[in-house]
């Protein structure tokens, strides 16, 4: 894909999966600025001096607005680590993605962490079997997979990660039964559970 078609933030994240080296660690927020400006100079400079790079809203901006919120990254403390969906969306956009090599062949590597993570939910067992009164809030955030202490933003972001998970795999026509009990699952669990979580990121 030519630099030229290349958003602001699918140059940062571009950078970031080059300088984690195609991992999940954790990147300082100043080696991220570095990085892209590094491999894109002519977007990232300080304005005015062409050869210093800009470490404010450039970068800022769409680490936090775009990418987090996208649930392409998480971050603390100015620290920052690409997700599964994220390490996804930065292989495509160089051309480096990855098959998964196994019955979920047909999911992007992230849909698929997703849904096998949903799959062996005890919320989800609890749902299947009936069991619909045993489950409490504690199995909203587990299928979000976040906590009470998760920050709105990333919230926001792991809502948009579940949500693409699911009509990705539905849209596959991979394991159809499954897939419309999670979306049933989920459905139920906001309408159960869902205003106290989802009033925070609104």
């Amino acid at each position: 894909m030519s630099n030229d078609t290349l958003s602001r933030s699918e140059k940062i994240l571009l950078a970031m999966f080059e300088l984690s080296k195609d991992s999940t660690k954790s990147l300082r927020y100043e080696d991220i600025v570095v990085k892209v400006y590094e491999l894109f100079p002519d977007n990232f400079h300080l304005k005015g001096y062409r050869q210093y790079p800009d470490s404010g809203d450039l970068v800022h901006k769409p680490l936090y607005t775009n990418l987090k919120k996208a649930g392409f990254l998480r971050s603390s403390n100015k620290m920052f680590s690409l997700t599964v969906r994220g390490l996804d969306e930065a292989r495509r956009l160089s051309g480096k993605s990855k098959p998964v090599k196994n019955d979920t062949s047909r999911l992007s590597r992230s849909t698929a962490t997703e849904i096998l993570r949903m799959k062996g939910l005890e919320g989800f067992a609890l749902y299947l079997t009936g069991k619909t009164d045993d489950i409490i809030e504690a199995d909203l955030y587990s299928f979000l997979g976040v906590s009470v202490r998760t920050k709105p933003e990333e919230l926001t972001g792991r809502i948009a990660v579940v949500g693409t998970a699911l009509d990705e795999a539905r849209k596959s026509g991979f394991e159809p039964k499954l897939v419309k009990s999670l979306t049933e699952y989920y459905g139920f669990l906001q309408k159960k559970l869902g205003k106290a979580v989802f009033d925070v990121v609104r």
